[in-house]
């Protein structure tokens, strides 16, 4: 693969690169409120700067913060609380993302869950972005020094994200803005 920048890359903690293709994101909504039919099924590349909907491929649920608890939920039921929208920064090459209403960070604490109770963008809230095969993206996050999954566990209710070695669930980025203050 040939980069043609720095930028076209983000480097996991073993310095391996993990191509990210450099696009704009295509997809905005401007009123405050998403529908997941207002969404057709374009991929748009994470990249700091823009807040999101990060929406599961497979069952168009998004990452969703609500009275403190990281969850699954479809985008209508989320509509109106911003718990939905994260705002993504970067430092020193890891994204994190912030939901705007909280201002807390996506991490996981330690025990292979993921949380969002973290006002910082340190370590356990460190992500890097890698295309998956049947499209959207990986997740992955820094844990015990290794880029690992973030994945579903569907078999609670409600679904509860987790850290994986194995195979991760694959995410869409769809823009909700267009500029966000950096930390």
């Amino acid at each position: 693969m040939n980069f043609e920048t720095d930028r076209d890359f983000c480097s996991t903690t073993t310095g391996t690169p993990l191509p990210t293709p450099m696009t704009t994101p295509t997809q905005s909504v401007t009123d405050g409120t998403p529908s997941h039919a207002a969404f057709p099924p374009v991929i748009t590349v994470p990249c700091a700067g823009w807040t999101f909907l990060i929406r599961h491929q497979v069952s168009g649920l998004v990452i969703t913060l609500r009275e403190g608890i990281l969850t699954l939920e479809h985008e209508t039921r989320s509509k109106g609380w911003g718990g939905c929208h994260w705002a993504c920064v970067e430092n020193d090459g890891w994204f994190g993302f912030r939901n705007i209403v909280s201002g807390t960070y996506i991490g996981h604490n330690g025990k292979g869950e993921f949380i969002a109770d973290a006002k910082h963008h340190g370590g356990h809230e460190f992500f890097v972005t890698k295309p998956h095969p049947e499209g959207g993206y990986w997740l992955l996050t820094l844990h015990n020094w290794k880029c690992m999954n973030m994945a579903i566990m569907a078999e609670q209710t409600p679904s509860k994200l987790v850290v994986s070695a194995d195979r991760g669930a694959a995410w869409e980025f769809l823009s909700v803005e267009t500029s966000v203050a950096q930390d």
